[in-house]
């Protein structure tokens, strides 16, 4: 229970995250000056339309004032330049897109799906407005509907790392963990070196009382990133459960040496 609980609050932190990373886009784009990075974005934006017409390049104005204010963090004012920019340029996803990671910073979820929603239909080939949806959908505590949209991107790029991990994460949440563990599965086949998936499968064993796989994966975790506390007192405690004390002593102590201090490590060992 503790495991999903911590699965449930890092991917809600991660969520947000990745939407105010969308939505103050042009802090990361460039090393330069703040000019330069404004300058970035609008001119993605620009190749959206032809320059020659004035009402768009009016929307491009109240975009690009609206890139600044949020470049100073003045969310609402930024909103309210890039609605003008949605009233001037109504068929831009770009447009609607920015809107809704503003919402979202602005903790109104509904208004920012609908924005989402406008944006894909406008350019369905756009993948990051799914990843975009999917993660509102996890501010919401909506899993069902976010492991939707990620299965949706995991089918159209099955070697999507990101869209991977998200999706088993998900469903580890609605304690669906025969299917978070195939998923972990073929994340270990495309990158072998991930020991915090390795952890996780082995927690999912664990749960299904599949004690040498999950051995299996907590070792592998461990040799992965020799410091991985947590790999080694998930071995004890399997191994104590086993009876096998001498192992666990040993994986014990290994934790011990990580964490001096951890006196719950101290009791196991008394």
């Amino acid at each position: 229970m503790k495991f999903i609980k911590y699965i449930a609050s890092f991917v809600i932190i991660t969520a947000l995250i990745l939407i105010f990373w969308y939505a103050a886009r042009p802090i990361f784009k460039k090393s330069g000056g703040w000019f330069e990075k404004i300058s970035a974005d609008y001119l993605e934006y620009a190749e959206t339309f032809s320059a020659k017409d004035k009402l768009l390049s009016s929307a491009m104005s109240h975009y690009i004032y609206g890139c600044i204010l949020e470049n100073e963090n003045f969310f609402e004012k930024s909103l309210d330049e890039f609605k003008e920019a949605e009233k001037l340029d109504p068929s831009n996803s770009q447009v609607h897109t920015k809107l809704g990671a503003l919402y979202v910073i602005l903790s109104r979820s509904d208004e920012a799906i609908k924005e989402f929603n406008l944006a894909k239909k406008l350019a369905p080939e756009d993948t990051k407005i799914n990843f975009l949806i999917a993660l509102t959908y996890i501010t919401q505590k909506k899993y069902t509907q976010a492991a939707s949209l990620y299965e949706e991107i995991v089918k159209k790029n099955p070697e999507d790392i990101e869209a991977i991990k998200s999706l088993a994460d998900l469903y580890i949440m609605q304690d669906r963990l025969s299917e978070a563990a195939l998923l972990y599965e073929k994340l270990i086949k495309i990158d072998k070196s991930r020991a915090d998936v390795h952890f996780n499968l082995g927690i999912i064993y664990s749960k299904l009382n599949s004690m040498d796989l999950a051995v299996k994966h907590f070792e592998e975790a461990a040799r992965l990133e020799p410091d991985y506390i947590e790999a080694y007192l998930a071995l004890g405690i399997i191994e104590e459960t086993r009876n096998n004390i001498p192992k666990a002593i040993k994986y014990y102590e290994s934790a011990l040496n990580l964490d001096p201090s951890n006196v719950k490590i101290h009791y196991k060992l008394a």
